[in-house]
């Protein structure tokens, strides 16, 4: 039962009670402050996780500012080489075309018609090399197209080495070269662009032609290995130095293989690499024991294709 009568509280207990309720509000004050403090904290640590945060993504993109900076400063020097090397290319056999030209038309009444057809043979083979210059500008450009289709079919690789070795045999046999073809381990289907792959071994058995001295030798061979087709081109010439070694392969390399090999100066062999790795396979140079130079290509064979 309740004892619900009025009393009259005594001065110590109106004190007591007054003191109480003091502390009462004091303890409600201290755990206002208490979670006013926690919130400002958490709060606080939000902020610090934030700025950290923030701090991370700038620091990661000045590095990826860095790198894009550094990578068009390397695009920017390829491009000036690249003009530089352009116009190298272009300038020499221009002014052999046109110092043939002039000649001809200067001296035309001096000349025989021996003197002339020399100038005019001159004229015919530098632009040649022109042409070529001009095809291999245009394949490079072609090929660092990311947007490129191979126009891929399968095919014998028999048959393609069969048709590029002809090609080449008159230029073989001019200079007293045995060009030899050894196909017997070559019963292999590869899926690829003919016209391409063509590209590769005429350029690698032009350089070889070319490198080779009098009476030498220049062979195609070719075999399957597992899954891989392999085609290797070898010839009795000078082979690769050593201070050339992959740089063979760089667009534009002026070393003493680039030089001696190509008009164009390693545009070639750079093109080639690029083919054969867009058909998943690899191009590599080596200096034979024996002396002279071996390229040797690899690509997929086709799954169900004869070994």
């Amino acid at each position: 039962v309740m004892d619900v009568a009025p009393r009259e509280l005594s001065a110590d207990a109106v004190a007591s009670l007054r003191a109480l309720a003091r502390q009462v509000v004091m303890q409600l004050e201290l755990r206002r402050q208490t979670r006013r403090l926690l919130n400002l904290n958490e709060a606080f640590a939000a902020e610090v996780l934030e700025r950290k945060r923030t701090e991370a993504r700038l620091r990661e993109s000045e590095r990826a500012l860095r790198t894009s900076q550094e990578a068009l400063q390397r695009l920017d020097v390829e491009r000036r080489e690249l003009v530089a090397n352009i116009s190298h290319d272009l300038r020499t056999p221009l002014t052999a075309l046109q110092v043939s030209l002039d000649t001809v038309l200067m001296k035309a009444d001096a000349l025989d018609a021996v003197g002339q057809q020399k100038y005019l043979r001159q004229a015919s083979t530098q632009s040649r090399r022109l042409a070529r210059l001009v095809a291999d500008l245009f394949e490079l450009a072609q090929l660092d197209d990311r947007q490129l289709q191979l126009k891929a079919e399968p095919f014998e690789m028999p048959e393609l080495i069969s048709d590029v070795v002809q090609a080449f045999a008159m230029a073989a046999e001019a200079k007293r070269i045995v060009l030899d073809m050894n196909l017997m381990d070559c019963s292999a289907v590869v899926v690829g662009e003919v016209r391409l792959l063509e590209r590769v071994l005429a350029n690698l058995l032009d350089n070889a032609i070319r490198l080779t001295p009098e009476d030498g030798t220049v062979s195609v061979a070719c075999a399957v290995v597992g899954d891989r087709v392999i085609v290797r081109v070898t010839d009795t010439g000078p082979g690769i130095a050593a201070e050339d070694g992959e740089k063979i392969f760089d667009r534009f390399y002026r070393g003493g293989f680039a030089t001696a090999s190509s008009d164009t100066a390693g545009l070639g062999l750079s093109s080639a690499r690029r083919i054969v790795t867009l058909h998943g396979g690899q191009l590599t140079a080596t200096q034979r024991s024996s002396g002279g130079a071996e390229f040797v290509f690899s690509l997929p064979r086709r799954s169900g294709s004869p070994s």
